[in-house]
């Protein structure tokens, strides 16, 4: 199982460098095996996602994306002798923006064996990242802990704490590239907590159950964001909602929520976002299919919400079920 969850963070790696070379439209999402499911409680685009081939294709197309490098030679006929301007040889050196990653990972009882699995993969992501010579930092979104389980809340929950070196010690302390909120993510409430975190709102600061310290001041302005959940539920709050929401109390309970990433309220800081995933989608043709996990079992959800973001922004996806 190590060595597909290995593969699963390596493609989000490449995906990531892919995205981060210099496109105006967004690439198709690349999916890891079969494509999209459905929740009937949540609406959302059916689009389908390209498969492993695309993303191959990709990978060979931007083997070099860290740095592109253009000769561009005029070919346009000569010019009288006072022209302001003349054909000229240039060059020019295209280079990918810095990247913020912002990972969130489920921390309920089924999550067991994926919390697991991405804090030992973790380092070797930001490894994969770094040799592309991107410019990142990691964000992670998780309930923070050196032991697992606990119990937090009164409820059992299986906490991450990621070892160095992309943290600064092995004591789930923060490092140059890396910066862990602690925050315990609740199955079906991970956009809402993503928002109210984000904002500080009412009921989702460090005193919160809901809530953790503050993030967004690590957020650097010149970065493009990539977000990535883990998970094996969907999200009750719609995607539509987590990009355009107006701000004001939360859908679903008293709390309150600021406005979705994409409201102008961010000052452009999500445009162009992507969204990648690790849940419990099971197949291309029946959207309504879970993954299945080696004893059988499905999780709750195909996750129907990450879907339509993951197609909408051109993000990568893998199956929980795979580890």
């Amino acid at each position: 199982m190590r060595g597909v969850v290995a593969a699963g963070l390596g493609l989000f790696a490449a995906g990531i460098v892919v995205a981060c070379a210099a496109t105006q439209d967004p690439p198709p999402a690349h999916s890891m095996g079969s494509g999209g499911a459905e929740n009937p409680d949540a609406a959302t685009s059916d689009a389908d996602v390209s498969t492993d081939a695309d993303a191959d294709a990709d990978a060979d197309a931007d083997e070099d994306a860290s740095l592109i490098d253009f000769d561009v030679m005029s070919d346009a006929p000569s010019v009288e002798k006072d022209a302001a301007c003349a054909a000229v040889t240039q060059e020019a050196v295209a280079k990918p923006l810095p990247v913020d990653i912002i990972w969130m990972v489920d921390n309920s009882v089924s999550m067991a064996p994926a919390v697991a699995e991405v804090q030992a993969g973790l380092n070797g992501f930001a490894s994969a990242i770094a040799a592309s010579s991107l410019d990142y930092k990691v964000i992670l979104l998780s309930l923070k802990n050196a032991m697992s389980p606990i119990t937090y809340n009164g409820n059992k929950k299986y906490p991450v704490c990621v070892p160095a070196p992309l943290a600064g010690d092995d004591a789930c302390g923060n490092g140059p590239r890396f910066f862990h909120a602690n925050l315990d993510v609740l199955s079906i409430q991970t956009l809402e907590q993503f928002l109210g975190t984000l904002g500080q709102t009412t009921g989702y600061t460090a005193i919160d159950p809901r809530g953790s310290e503050p993030w967004a001041g690590e957020l650097r302005s010149d970065a493009t964001k990539t977000i990535v959940v883990v998970t094996d539920d969907n999200a009750r709050l719609s995607a539509t909602d987590f990009e355009t929401y107006p701000g004001g109390t939360n859908p679903y309970n008293s709390l309150l929520l600021p406005p979705g990433i994409l409201d102008p309220h961010w000052g452009g800081a999500f445009d162009g976002f992507l969204f990648s995933a690790i849940y419990g989608w099971g197949s291309d043709n029946d959207p309504g299919a879970k993954c299945t996990y080696p004893d059988q079992s499905v999780p709750p959800s195909p996750g129907i919400t990450y879907t339509g973001l993951v197609n909408q922004t051109g993000g990568v996806r893998a199956k929980v079920c795979d580890g």
